[in-house]
């Protein structure tokens, strides 16, 4: 006969205070700031469909002083990262479910779930043990985090398609035979969101996790390569072990640049994205939705590179006024590289790769060096055409 499972029973005060203690800082953890907390709670607690103290961890005596001020700026915090766990996988195209928002609470409020991560390599809660699962569950109710009705508030009516959420709307998924999967996003574009968004990107602590970061060559720093692996209930498999060709191969490609047209890749993220508003088949329709959500932030990105503008000075021997000029915005850019299973180079960042084939000619070109001619004109580098050849394994 098995043996009846001892119940935990609730958190007592002692515990919670004891958890908290050891759970360490806001800012190492990525939590949000005390501000974007606020401001979010101001910005949408007139319709939200609970109150503050349904996110407060349940007890049968209200804390109150320093506990209470803790209980309150965590429930703020966990709303937050629950409201933006929706909007990002609505950004990115992905489907919202239980374990998206797990991942996102348990990497910033349970301590196991953070250890196995580190320890084992185990990025999401699908590659964990059933039993990190349980206890980073249980490590909720000790810091005050309310899972459940968080994930009410992100899928319930009141963000469903007509609701009162201000943030987006989402509407469920089902697969061939008719079993739920997940939800699916659907971003609005109100001045609520405009101002959640603001709040997020501004907030030094918090920051969101993004496909295809555009990298710009100012900006690529040599960083120590991550081991890429597979792993299943905490145990790595299918660990890619580079050795030094490899890693002299990864260094060549991340030596390399290419010029990025951010005015042609405007244009044309624009154009499909302003094609959504129109009557399309619906293939074309899922493909153009899919290539808005994947160079979202990529087009975000480009809006704050400035431009330079030239101004040429009067002649007025030869009667030109003057004037100015705006020069196009073509940044260098980099990527980052890794090596896969299959032995095979990928980059990690946006990239030519990562591109489709019709848009790859008209965003990126390169730099090639000009041969001199007759007029004793010496050899210098401009801007050269980007030109694809693929090489396959039977050629070499």
């Amino acid at each position: 006969m098995d043996k009846k499972r001892k119940k935990l029973g609730p958190v007592t005060v002692e515990e919670r205070r004891a958890y908290l203690r050891r759970l360490g800082s806001d800012r190492k953890y990525g939590r949000p700031e005390d501000k974007t907390a606020k401001f979010v709670w101001e910005l949408s607690k007139d319709d939200l469909p609970c109150k503050l103290g349904d996110l407060l961890p349940k007890s049968k005596a209200r804390p109150s002083g320093a506990d209470n001020d803790r209980a309150v700026l965590i429930a703020q915090q966990s709303l937050v990262v629950a409201l933006d766990c929706a909007i990002a996988a609505g950004h990115r195209g992905s489907m919202l479910t239980k374990n998206l928002l797990f991942d996102a609470l348990a990497s910033r409020w349970s301590r196991r779930y953070q250890r196995v991560t580190r320890k084992s390599g185990a990025r999401v809660s699908y590659d964990m043990c059933p039993a990190t699962v349980k206890r980073a569950i249980r490590e909720f109710l000790f810091a005050g985090v309310r899972f459940d009705t968080l994930w009410a508030i992100v899928t319930r009516p009141w963000s469903r398609t007509g609701g009162a959420n201000p943030f987006y709307s989402v509407s469920r998924v089902a697969g061939r035979n008719g079993h739920p999967l997940g939800w699916r996003v659907e971003v609005g574009d109100s001045l609520a969101l405009r101002a959640f968004e603001s709040a997020v990107q501004d907030d030094g602590q918090y920051h969101r996790r993004y496909k295809q970061r555009l990298l710009l060559t100012e900006d690529w720093k040599p960083r120590r390569r991550p081991v890429r692996q597979k792993v299943c209930e905490e145990r790595a498999y299918n660990v890619v072990t580079l050795g030094e060709r490899s890693d002299r191969v990864l260094s060549i490609l991340e030596q390399t640049q290419v010029r990025f047209n951010v005015e042609a890749f405007r244009q044309d993220y624009e154009a499909v994205r302003d094609s959504l508003r129109t009557s399309t088949p619906w293939h074309d329709y899922r493909k153009a939705r899919a290539f808005v959500h994947s160079y979202r932030n990529v087009y975000e990105r480009t809006g704050a590179i400035p431009t330079e503008v030239v101004e040429y000075p009067s002649d007025e021997d030869s009667g030109y006024p003057g004037g100015t000029e705006t020069l196009p915005r073509q940044p260098w850019i980099r990527s980052r590289f890794f090596r896969a299973s299959n032995r095979r180079y990928h980059a990690s960042n946006f990239w030519p790769e990562n591109v489709p084939k019709e848009f790859r000619d008209k965003w990126f070109s390169t730099e090639v060096y000009a041969e001199p001619d007759d007029r004793e004109v010496p050899a210098h580098p401009t801007t050269g055409r980007y030109v694809e050849r693929d090489i396959v394994t039977s050629q070499i």
